[in-house]
């Protein structure tokens, strides 16, 4: 449901907005543990450290795909904000079309590089062929969870943060049920686990674009609302992407961290790497009541920015950080 964030209590909004948001990042992250159970379990520590020993490269690209989608939506709440819904229309085509862009270049150059990149990341040999085709398969599946990143980030721009967290709710569960059954039935392996993955997310954007069809009228894109021809449009690209890369990088840089953390983890075998994967899922849950608070923080400033409330602004964040 559309949510102004315009009017009312700064503190109590950004709160509420901020629940669902945890909630939802703290179930994926026990969806993430569930998924090391089940590969762990049922294929042995080698088939855990495959995974493990790639993650990281995984969550590197994740963040920069989330970073730059949320970034982008920070100019879609402006616009809302701003009541000004043939921008806010405008602005979803615009993310939409970079984002797709930056999605095909990076899974461009991860398929082509791949070899190289697990290299350079010290995968051990027992262990590559499952990494390799794992991470190769999620690096395919990337539009998929470009797509549900930018849904989510619109809906949450427009100051909903409940309807992202049914999906992602639903996408997780099956996520586990598919994962199951391409490992214990059909023998898939590590592979199985890794198209699990796609095919949740993929399903989920699905339902996601028929709910935002159904329910979100001011999202009902117009022919007139993909043409982009003028200078005015270009500025407008430009808006967008000195939002986007910022967060993008100020996302990818703990991506990055843990990245360099694993390539020297990889070195020392298949069972510090499956030590490594468990901590790591841990780790993350520790540091999602903060995540969720700055992007509720983030949606919350975006919409008052376009509305021209900037002592609202001033107000909120100053109230943020002394609670």
């Amino acid at each position: 449901m559309i949510n102004d964030l315009t009017s009312g209590n700064p503190l109590r909004l950004i709160v509420l907005f901020s629940i669902p948001l945890l909630i939802g990042n703290i179930f994926q992250q026990f969806y993430n543990i569930a998924d090391i159970v089940i590969v762990g379990r049922t294929l042995g520590i080698d088939a855990l450290a495959s995974v493990g020993a790639v993650a990281p490269l995984f969550f590197l690209i994740m963040f920069v795909i989330v970073g730059m989608t949320n970034g982008f939506a920070v100019v879609t709440g402006q616009r809302f904000g701003a009541k000004d819904y043939y921008g806010v229309r405008r602005s979803v085509t615009m993310s939409t079309i970079l984002s797709t862009v930056f999605t095909l270049f990076f899974t461009f150059v991860c398929l082509i590089l791949m070899g190289h990149i697990l290299k350079w990341m010290n995968v051990p040999q027992e262990i590559y062929h499952n990494a390799y085709w794992y991470i190769q398969i999620v690096i395919i599946g990337l539009s998929t969870a470009n797509f549900y990143n930018l849904l989510a980030s619109i809906v949450r721009a427009l100051g909903d943060s409940k309807t992202p967290l049914y999906f992602l709710i639903f996408a997780s569960i099956l996520n586990i049920f598919l994962a199951l059954l391409f490992i214990l039935v059909f023998h898939w392996g590590v592979p199985g686990s890794a198209i699990a993955v796609v095919l949740s997310q993929g399903i989920s954007v699905i339902l996601c674009i028929f709910y935002v069809k159904k329910y979100f009228p001011i999202l009902h894109l117009k022919k007139d609302d993909w043409i982009f021809k003028t200078k005015e449009d270009l500025d407008f690209a430009i808006e967008h992407l000195k939002v986007g890369l910022p967060m993008s990088v100020q996302f990818s840089i703990l991506g990055a961290g843990i990245l360099i953390i694993q390539s020297v983890c990889n070195s020392f075998g298949a069972d510090v790497i499956a030590a490594m994967t468990a901590a790591l899922r841990i780790e993350q849950i520790a540091t999602m009541p903060m995540i969720s608070f700055g992007i509720a923080l983030a949606a919350f400033v975006a919409q008052n920015f376009g509305a021209n409330n900037f002592r609202r602004i001033r107000i909120s964040v100053k109230k943020s950080f002394n609670n």
